[in-house]
């Protein structure tokens, strides 16, 4: 497709402003804004949605954020009917974690939006492979770090180790191997170790009297505060199931940010990972995450080493600031190849 410049007016349809709408969609379509490509509007479907069809009807561009329910599909339709670009975003696969809860109607939903959406855009290879067999029309838009939003600051020199986790509840599963290898750090190294818990904490670590629980917050208030927490060693296991392949390498963008260095589970979301550069990769066994555990607590200058290589690849190449183009040139191109 040509190059295409025309400023594209965006009206993005979500079910709520999260973490996941900010960094997939607000946060990169500001910087579009601001560099005078696009004008874009965020309208929060509800049971009334009374004034929609006159917002679709201004923009160019309609783009569904997770919409879930079969019931806004209607408004795809009117869209394209109105010879609007369509596009659907999922960062996830949503597929598969509706087959494991059963939900079938909401799996069915999903799969209707692809298909009827004129393209959809997704944060990786796994992920477009795997919703190319609905729609070919898939579009990789990886996910990057706000600066706005992260910092980039000094890493601050901590007395103690500092081990911590930062996540949703979802993540309970992933923690089956890991939690025994924590359970002997804490055993062995409780005197030089401890261990924060932002959102998500496993029942078995609450014992640690070295230990300490964050609440969830929302997405600045979380970068903020895992910012000042500094730890110097952050956890990302990853359970080997077919929604966890296709998830993204947030956590190392963010662990990256805030100047920690990470242990990731040795699966596809890591494969940027450079081992002992710029983090370190845990088969999904107690050995290996103790392993890795251990080495990074008495090996400082290793941790030095990879915070400052694995925090220099995304500042300077892994940033919505350097990368947020690529949103209007997916938009645009696609633009002009359907809308006739």
């Amino acid at each position: 497709m040509k190059k295409y410049c025309k400023k594209l007016k965006i009206l993005v349809l979500t079910l709520r402003k999260d973490s996941c709408c900010q960094l997939r969609l607000i946060s990169p379509l500001e910087q579009n804004m601001k560099s005078g490509l696009v004008l874009f509007d965020i309208y929060i479907l509800n049971k009334n949605n009374s004034d929609l069809h006159k917002k679709i009807l201004k923009a160019d561009v309609i783009i569904f954020h997770r919409p879930k329910y079969p019931q806004y599909i209607q408004y795809l339709k009117y869209a394209k009917k109105h010879n609007k670009l369509t596009v659907f975003e999922l960062d996830d696969n949503m597929i598969e974690v509706y087959k494991h809860m059963n939900k079938t109607w909401l799996e069915k939903s999903c799969i209707k939006y692809i298909k009827n959406a004129h393209i959809l855009t997704t944060t990786t290879q796994n992920l477009s492979d795997y919703f190319k067999k609905w729609n070919k029309n898939v579009y990789i838009l990886p996910n990057y770090l706000d600066t706005e939003i992260f910092k980039r600051t000094k890493k601050k020199t901590n007395k103690l180790v500092k081990i911590g986790f930062a996540g949703s509840t979802t993540h309970k599963h992933d923690f089956k191997f890991a939690v025994p290898a924590l359970l002997k750090i804490a055993q062995i190294y409780q005197k030089k170790v401890l261990f924060y818990f932002m959102g998500y904490q496993p029942d078995e670590t609450k014992i640690f009297k070295n230990s300490f629980h964050l609440p969830s917050l929302d997405y600045p208030e979380y970068a903020s505060s895992l910012q000042k927490l500094s730890l110097d060693i952050g956890l990302a296991p990853l359970k080997n199931t077919p929604w966890n392949i296709g998830k993204s390498n947030i956590k190392y963008l963010e662990y990256s940010a805030c100047n920690t260095a990470g242990i990731y589970s040795d699966l596809g979301p890591y494969n940027n990972i450079k081992p002992k550069e710029t983090g370190l990769l845990a088969e999904n066994n107690t050995s290996s995450w103790f392993k890795a555990l251990e080495e990074l607590i008495k090996n400082k200058i290793l941790r030095q080493n990879i915070i400052k290589q694995a925090s220099a690849n995304v500042f300077n190449d892994l940033t919505i600031q350097k990368n947020y183009k690529k949103w209007y040139s997916i938009y645009s191109e696609a633009f002009k190849y359907f809308i006739k």
